[in-house]
């Protein structure tokens, strides 16, 4: 094997270890940016959470907002999501509380805030003893495809009649939440969740679906409200 051969072959070798190199340098590099880039996500989204205030309010709504001012009648405040758009007010006996982005909170109309001892004493002990019959519940609706069932939901509890509905969350004995699936389509399926107004949650139904069809106008919406009072509601409850 000559000179000329072995100098060429140890050319390409270092040829080859020199990229070799500077694909994993490379490599590294990409990986430190995108390393960097997901902690730059995350501290934003830190950023975002813990710089607008949360006004509670009578019927267990959370308001991101910006607070602008709190008079002895009402409290001013913009929404966090629009902080150039128009200023909104609240009369203050409506407000429960308000978390400020600091971490301090302020408590309003304190008789909204504390539980009737009675009604904390059983959601600890029994939590499904608030549900007897004539007692309160208040209904949570935890997105918009939930809401668009919501009045079908809460007609057909009224039109049972075992609990009263009622729209202030502290007059209520308990909590049911109905959550019908976004993702679906024509098609909807929808549970409901049990919870005290501790938010500890003591009973959840199976998913039951609806049909768009002819047959309920159309309307799955309602079809799945009316199925859960009457398929599970009304046999669990008598």
């Amino acid at each position: 094997m000559g000179a000329d051969t072995l100098f060429e072959g140890y050319r390409l070798l270092k040829k080859w270890f020199t990229k070799t190199i500077r694909l994993k340098n490379n490599f590294r590099i990409i990986k430190m940016r995108k390393t960097i880039c997901s902690v730059l996500a995350i501290l934003v989204f830190i950023n975002f959470c813990y710089t607008q205030d949360t006004i509670t309010i009578s019927t267990n709504e959370k308001i991101s907002s910006k607070t602008l001012e709190i008079t002895t009648t009402e409290v001013k405040y913009k929404k966090f999501d629009n902080l150039n758009g128009p200023t909104f007010s609240i009369l203050k006996s409506d407000v429960i509380m308000i978390k400020y982005e600091n971490g301090t909170t302020d408590f309003f109309n304190k008789n909204l805030v504390a539980l009737n001892n009675e009604i904390l004493k059983i959601s600890r002990e029994n939590p499904l003893a608030l549900t007897e019959k004539g007692n309160k519940v208040f209904i949570e609706i935890p997105d918009e495809a939930s809401r668009a069932g919501e009045r079908y939901f809460v007609n057909a509890l009224k039109e049972w009649g075992y609990w009263k509905v009622v729209e202030n969350i502290n007059e209520a004995h308990f909590i049911i939440v109905f959550n019908i699936d976004k993702k679906a389509m024509l098609d909807k399926t929808a549970n409901v969740t049990f919870k005290t107004r501790e938010e500890k949650q003591f009973k959840k139904s199976d998913t039951y679906r609806a049909s768009t069809n002819a047959f309920n106008g159309y309307n799955a919406f309602k079809a799945v409200a009316n199925k859960i009072v009457e398929k599970y509601l009304k046999k669990e409850f008598k």
